[in-house]
């Protein structure tokens, strides 16, 4: 029973060791999302174009990831950051919000999301995300990072 026991302890630990752990914040954010183990290699190659500035050849890929899998919400994410990024802005909206229908919770959506709603002049949907995130998760990176926006937000001269 003894050797039976520790096979099956060795089969559990070993699968944990395998197993990736999700990103503290969502998986999200391109600049310190670490990467999974075994991610779509079409998918590491967007991220590679995303950390990289080149927003413009990451779209592809990533229309490419969301259309195998369509419940890839860091990836419709990625697809919202990089439209954000490139001024298309209702684009972003789009993919923002298909991101956070996939995952609700999703703090890298939320943060870049209520960014996109002060470019847009959209202060109070910008405060409501920075709430939930400070709900989701106290004060992390992205709780951080979109209240840090705010402020220079409420910060800039009104004209």
């Amino acid at each position: 029973m003894t050797r039976s026991f520790s096979r099956t302890f060795l089969v559990i630990a070993s699968l944990s060791l395998t197993t990736a752990a999700p990103a503290a914040d969502g998986g999200a954010d391109p600049r310190t999302a670490a990467p999974a183990l075994a991610p779509d290699p079409i998918y590491r190659r967007a991220m590679v174009e995303v950390k990289a500035g080149r927003f413009a050849a990451a779209i592809p890929l990533l229309a490419d990831v969301v259309a195998k899998d369509p419940m890839n919400a860091d990836a419709f994410n990625n697809l919202g950051y990089s439209h954000r990024k490139l001024g298309q802005r209702d684009q972003a909206l789009t993919y923002y919000a298909e991101a956070l229908r996939l995952d609700p919770k999703h703090l890298g959506a939320l943060e870049y999301q209520g960014e996109l709603f002060l470019e847009l002049g959209d202060l109070p949907r910008a405060e409501a995300n920075l709430d939930l995130l400070g709900r989701l998760c106290g004060r992390c990176e992205s709780y951080e990072d979109l209240a840090e926006a705010v402020a220079a937000f409420k910060a800039k001269p009104k004209t």
